[in-house]
């Protein structure tokens, strides 16, 4: 593949924004990909900005649903056991802390994005 602007240039890559071959001249690395020097860096800096949110967002959710289950498991075999004295809560305390910890990944993103 040749470079959009210099066609007798190998393309060392393609833009992340307009996927124009491009040559060492024309390019410039962005970490997670590269753009067309004068054209397209702008654009490729918001498209790798919202792709690390996304995973940023995906992330604390599964460990929102984890924590959560988690807490509501260990809270459910308390009760459970609630005949037996102090074992109730050796299980129930955890539970409610995972639960909390769950809670803080759900509502954190929400918060820190409003700051």
């Amino acid at each position: 593949m040749k470079c959009f602007r210099h066609r007798e240039s190998d393309a060392l890559g393609i833009c992340k924004n307009c996927s124009k071959g491009l040559c060492s001249e024309c390019a410039i690395d962005l970490k997670d990909g590269i753009a067309c020097k004068d054209t397209c860096r702008e654009k490729v800096e918001r498209i790798n900005a919202m792709i690390s949110s996304a995973a940023t967002k995906g992330r604390h959710l599964v460990l929102a649903l984890v924590y959560c289950t988690m807490g509501i498991a260990f809270v459910f075999v308390g009760w459970g056991n609630s005949s037996q004295g102090p074992v109730a809560y050796v299980f129930s305390i955890p539970g409610a802390i995972f639960f909390a910890a769950g809670l803080y990944y759900l509502l954190a993103p929400k918060f820190a994005s409003k700051n």
